[in-house]
This record gives structure tokens, sequence and C-alpha cells, in this order.
């Protein structure tokens, strides 16, 4: 419904909600969320569906199938082929675990969910790139030392995909973890023309149209955005921070209080909202803002 719109939706929180009142709004404040700078007079904080929850059951399903992957191997000749239903096994509790942030990312508007897992397997710097490549390529080099040379070796490359699980594990939640919102103005759009932006942004196109309007890129692969979106007979523009990703992040967040997971040395992610805030002083100028509708927001948000 229209007054669900900008808060999101109550049951992606049901442990904060009146499970007797199905009316209920969702909380107008959530955890690490914080308030745009004044200079963005009349924007409002769209949410998207939280990501990290979304990650739970299929990371538990995942080390659940790479424990089980051993069992063929453990208990020998109770399959008709046990290294081949130990490999699909394997592979499977990988492809589960990469899924969700591609979901994730599917989800989203202008959702790019195929820059997800070369990000995972390429991105977030040269440290991170070593550690995960020197994993794989260790965890496979012994894999085939397993066949040729001992089996036992066998276990340690099952030891360093397992390190190397985990560290994909805490990249994924550090990611999912930051807020996922978009910031939205209403717009009169037969006003609006994206070459009055104002220095830094490209135009993708000169009016206003459903979709990708305007885009500002960051030295360090991440993306400001504009795209114009249509609800309820409203034009809206919406302000979105692109992860190099591709996900979708909230820009105004209390960075220091988003968790990392970067346990045993693994995990971390690169740069996420942090150090946007010379960019985001002020909002993208020329654009022809109108009030906001009744419909969409709380009486308390209206006062």
């Amino acid at each position: 419904m229209d007054r669900h719109w900008l808060r999101g939706d109550p049951a992606w929180w049901p442990l904060s909600r009146d499970a007797n009142d199905a009316d209920e709004l969702a909380p107008e404040e959530r955890p690490h969320e914080t308030a745009a700078p004044s200079a963005w007079i009349g924007w409002k904080r769209l949410r998207l569906r939280p990501g990290l929850p979304r990650l739970v059951f299929p990371a538990s399903w995942s080390i659940g199938l790479l424990a089980m992957s051993t069992l063929p191997l453990v208990f020998p000749d109770n399959t008709p082929d046990d290294q081949t239903v130990s490999l699909a096994l394997f592979l499977l509790g990988w492809l589960l675990l990469w899924m969700t942030p591609v979901k994730v990312a599917n989800s989203q508007p202008d959702g790019r969910p195929g820059r997800v897992l070369p990000w995972l397997l390429f991105g977030g710097g040269r440290s991170t790139l070593a550690r995960t490549w020197a994993l794989a390529l260790a965890g496979s080099a012994l894999f085939v030392l397993h066949i040729l040379v001992d089996v036992r070796l066998g276990w340690l490359a099952y030891a360093l995909f397992l390190l190397l699980w985990l560290d994909q594990l805490q990249r994924i939640a550090g990611l999912l973890a930051h807020p996922q919102n978009l910031w939205v103005l209403p717009v009169v759009a037969g006003e609006l023309v994206t070459d009055s932006f104002g220095p830094g942004w490209v135009a993708e196109h000169p009016r206003f149209r459903r979709g990708p309007l305007a885009v500002r890129r960051l030295a360090d692969g991440r993306r400001l955005e504009l795209r114009g979106l249509t609800r309820s007979r409203c034009d809206f523009v919406a302000m979105q921070l692109r992860h190099p990703s591709g996900l979708l992040l909230d820009p105004f967040v209390d960075s220091d209080s988003v968790p990392r997971f970067n346990w045993m040395g693994l995990g971390g992610v690169d740069m996420r909202a942090e150090g946007l805030q010379a960019e985001l002083l002020s909002s993208p100028p020329g654009l022809p803002a109108t009030v906001w509708p009744a419909r969409f927001v709380s009486l308390a948000e209206e006062e």
C-alpha cells in the first residue's frame, strides 16, 4: 500500500511489530540509519527489503551441504558414484551461498545481479583478491594432488575451501548488513531537465522518464545515480548509491555502527558508504520538487 511505500513492509521486521495490528506501520527509524543533511529538503528515505536476514537459511543449508559432501567419501560404496555425488553436493553448497546476494541485487530497482559474483571473486582490493585466490588455488591444487599422490591431502583441500567459504560468507554478510535504501523526491516531471544537475553529473536521458536519468561516477568505482520512477500517478526522482558489486546502498548511515564481519582476518568489504560527506553535502540542483502527496506519509511525517 502507498502508506507503507516509504517505511517498508512491516512484515520485514516481525519482531518490532504488534502481531494484533495488521495495519501497523514499520518503525520510523531503523538501526544504522541517519538523517540526510539539512540541504536535502523534501527528500525521504525509501526502504528496500533488508538483505542480511535473507542470508540466514541459504548459508545454513550451504554449510550443511558442504558437510554432507564428505559423507560419500567417509562412508564409501553407499551411492551409485561416490565422487560424483560428493562433487554435486559440494558445488550446490557454493551455489546456495552465492545465490542470496544475486537475488538481492535482482530484486532492487535497476538491479545488476551479474556484477555480484565477479565482485566477490575479483573485487575488494589487492589484499582481498590475493587471499581469495590463494585459498582457491591452493585448495584446487591439493584436490588434484589427493588424487595423484595421497588421498589424505583431500582433507587439507577441504579445510582450505572451508576457509574460502567463511571468507565469502563474511564478505556477503558485510555487504548485506548495510541498509539498502533509496532517497526519493516528488517532482514535476514536465519541468525536469537532466543537464541542469550540476558539475559531475552525466545525463543519461534529457528529460524525465522511468529509469536512469543521470550518474555521477566516483573514483573508487562507486556511483551516485538518479533515476525516475512513478508510483500511484505521482512522479519521483530517486537518488541511489551503487556499490561496485552492483548492490544499492543507503548513503546516509552511521557507517561505524554497521558490522563488517572480519572474523579470523577473513571477509571484509571495501568502501560502502564511507567517505561521501563532500559529495552529499547538498542534493543535485535543478530538480523541480513538489509537495509530498498525503497518501505516502504518516501524520507524524506531515507535521
